[in-house]
């Protein structure tokens, strides 16, 4: 009677599982595309091998933006065969810097797909200027006044000339007493209490300018958002991150 009862377990979790044997490999989880220019594009190439003892029914990938193409070769592995996931990356009108995008690969089973990896690219959008830092960040008390400081290098062999230089930020203010953070009383709205100036506009080849935002809070809370820097093959977005504080902690 107990082997009658064990035969009947494993026949449930074989029919629960049919492709619980299935074995699916990738040949590497993610790829760093490297450096492209604004508007270009980059390729990279994935192979998903079928380790299993059964057959494997690939769905055609999923990218998760329309900047990334995807072409798979074969849908349908027997057991010991492999497939090539081609993925080409294609850099949008005003994208700049590091980007990361993932793919969805899906087995066709049961009339359904199932989830059996994510692939992801890395790239770097690199343009005729670059900045640093990769962000602005300061903390500072009601009153100060905040200055910070990016630098734009030139990568061109012509100079590059920043013009129509602007930002965009939010304040969250929290009206409570203290320093402590309240979410829930926060209020948001434009924060314009700033100066934002170019030292240079124009950057000789091989060169560097400064880029200069002051910023002056008169409430508690956060400023965030960005700023929007022009150049001559496309657009640099830099965050901008603040922390205002009531008054310095003893």
């Amino acid at each position: 009677m107990k082997m009658k009862y064990l035969s009947i377990v494993i026949l449930i979790v074989l029919v629960a599982s049919p492709l619980a044997a299935q074995q699916v490999r990738f040949d590497a989880l993610e790829k760093d595309l490297g450096d492209i220019k604004p508007l270009g594009s980059a390729s990279a190439e994935y192979v998903v091998y079928n380790d299993g003892p059964g057959t494997l029914l690939l769905a055609d990938p999923k990218p998760s933006c329309g900047c990334t193409a995807t072409i798979l070769d074969r849908h349908e592995l027997a057991p010991g065969d492999s497939a090539v996931i081609g993925v080409r990356f294609h850099a949008a009108p005003g994208m700049m810097g590091p980007m990361s995008k993932t793919i969805a690969v899906r087995a066709r089973e049961n009339g359904g797909e199932r989830h059996i990896g994510t692939l992801r690219v890395r790239v770097r959008i690199v343009g005729s200027v670059i900045y640093e830092p990769g962000m602005l960040r300061f903390e500072c008390v009601i009153g100060d006044t905040a200055t910070l400081e990016l630098t734009l290098k030139s990568r061109s062999d012509h100079p590059a000339r920043i013009e129509n230089l602007s930002a965009s930020l939010l304040a969250y203010v929290d009206t409570t007493e203290g320093n402590t953070y309240h979410a829930e009383t926060v209020q948001t709205r434009p924060f314009t209490d700033f100066d934002l100036r170019i030292l240079e506009q124009e950057i000789p080849p091989g060169d560097s300018t400064t880029v200069i935002l002051t910023v002056r809070p008169l409430a508690k809370g956060q400023i965030n958002g960005s700023l929007r820097i022009p150049i001559p093959d496309g657009e640099l977005r830099v965050p901008v991150v603040g922390v205002v504080l009531r008054t310095r902690a003893p």
